[in-house]
């Protein structure tokens, strides 16, 4: 990650990349360096059509698949940030950079379904659109190895891993080190709303968020994910167990009585 950094430090002098960065490039990269990526799913050109369709809808959009790793075999770039990531491609010698190319657009899909898993979609609707299986089985383990990486690389953000590449290396003056550490700022808040929205993504998930957004204004207590944690411990993992919980049942699963009450009233709706 830093050497990546490193290199668009390097390559672009007003910083406009890493301005650029929004939280899908954000957990792009989480699914591009891990070493687990969950969701199995074979590369194919339509496949790659339909991450490209989604990417050009969507409100949000990701500097690093835009400039590097979209594009029709043999205009795809992948292979340049995979080199900047030091990640080795699957295949070598001519085909490399297809083969790169084909495992940025794997790691744009995953990204994409965990992106719309925390913002609410339904596992069921998520696995038909983009003809996936068990995305209920790996849903949670999913999310919890990337709090984990996002959480690792919060610590990247700080202007002193990189002060002394952009004064004597890029020979960056004051203004650009302020620019920059504006800019990593932004990104380690960016970081922080990504994890938030991510510990949310399980079945529970749509119904807690959906319960805190829905309470007026300097109200009680909202119900927290440790609450959603707890429940999921005790195999209350969907939102039909979680209606046939009572009040009572609630509370001796260890759920505070005014978080209890809010979530049987919003469960009678």
């Amino acid at each position: 990650m830093g050497q990546l950094v490193r290199d668009l430090l390097s390559i672009d002098e007003r910083d406009e990349l890493l301005h650029g960065f929004s939280g899908l490039d954000l957990l792009l990269l989480t699914e591009l360096v891990t070493s687990r990526p969950m969701l199995r799913k074979a590369f194919s050109e339509t496949l790659a059509d339909q991450v490209d369709d989604w990417a050009s809808r969507a409100d949000q959009k990701s500097v690093l698949f835009q400039q590097w790793i979209r594009g029709k075999k043999g205009f795809s770039r992948a292979a340049e940030i995979m080199g900047s990531l030091g990640i080795p491609a699957t295949t070598k010698g001519p085909n490399r950079d297809e083969a790169t190319r084909k495992q940025g657009y794997l790691a744009m899909l995953r990204t994409i379904v965990l992106w719309q898993r925390a913002h609410g979609a339904l596992p069921a609707d998520l696995e038909r659109r983009w003809k996936i299986n068990d995305l209920d089985e790996i849903q949670e383990q999913w999310r919890d190895d990337r709090l984990f990486l996002l959480g690792a690389m919060k610590n990247l953000w700080e202007i002193r891993c990189f002060f002394y590449h952009l004064k004597e290396d890029c020979g960056a003056g004051d203004e650009r080190i302020l620019r920059v550490k504006r800019i990593f700022q932004r990104i380690q808040v960016l970081t922080n709303r990504l994890m938030n929205l991510i510990a949310w993504c399980s079945a529970l998930g749509p119904v807690f968020v959906r319960l805190r957004q829905s309470r007026p204004t300097g109200g009680k207590p909202a119900p927290a994910q440790a609450a959603m944690r707890r429940l999921q411990e005790v195999g209350i993992a969907d939102v039909t167990a979680l209606r046939a919980c009572s009040f009572d049942d609630l509370k001796k699963h260890g759920i505070r009585k005014d978080i209890a009450a809010q979530i049987v009233a919003f469960m009678r709706r």
